[in-house]
């Protein structure tokens, strides 16, 4: 696998072999997180500090793309460690607050202009086209929650996100994955998710 940050200019760097790492991917809030690990070198500091986008590359497939929250250096008996946290690009939608505002017939179209495209999601997937609406931005709401609501009310449809960046607005077929008497199993672990946002707990 191979990892690369961004900087605010644009420019990637490719981080050197990691020493753990942890995706973490649902459909529900929170959104997509990440954490990385890897020996530190004091020339990396500037990368680290000017870094803002994170990105995962298995084969030829993006298997993360997010934005980096934190980085911490710890230095102890272990060596020099950089730990790199962060989320998917949902987060770019649920930690910028929306103006209040109403709309007696807001299309998809106005939404994506105003709620979306501002904030750095420029590449999007369609695959509905939820009818024009009434809708109220109560102040203090998400982008993220805009969109939601519109989608939701629209046509019954939550937006996602995919590995690679991409913002989904409707239903596609997924992969099938299999597991049986066969499949070289080293762990297996059951959640049950008993935390969230409190309106929907």
């Amino acid at each position: 696998m191979y990892t690369y940050l961004t900087d605010y200019r644009g420019t990637n760097y490719k981080l050197p072999v990691l020493l753990e790492w942890n995706f973490s991917y649902g459909r529900e809030l929170p959104c997509d997180a990440f954490h990385v690990s890897f020996a530190f070198d004091k020339a990396m500091l500037p990368i680290l500090s000017d870094a803002v986008r994170f990105k995962a590359v298995y084969g030829n497939e993006t298997v993360f793309l997010g934005v980096i929250d934190d980085f911490e250096v710890s230095i102890s008996d272990k060596g020099s460690i950089v730990d790199i946290y962060g989320r998917g690009l949902a987060a770019l939608l649920l930690d910028n607050e929306a103006e209040a505002a109403q709309y007696f017939a807001a299309s998809l179209d106005i939404v994506l202009e105003k709620y979306v495209y501002p904030y750095g999601i420029t590449q999007i997937r369609k695959n509905v086209d939820p009818p024009s609406q009434p809708l109220e931005v109560e102040s203090g709401a998400s982008v993220w929650k805009v969109l939601e609501d519109f989608m939701w009310f629209g046509c019954r449809i939550k937006p996602r996100f995919s590995k690679d960046g991409v913002l989904i607005l409707g239903k596609e077929p997924g992969r099938k994955f299999s597991i049986n008497s066969s499949t070289a199993v080293y762990e297996q672990t059951l959640k049950r998710k008993r935390y969230g946002v409190f309106s929907e707990v």
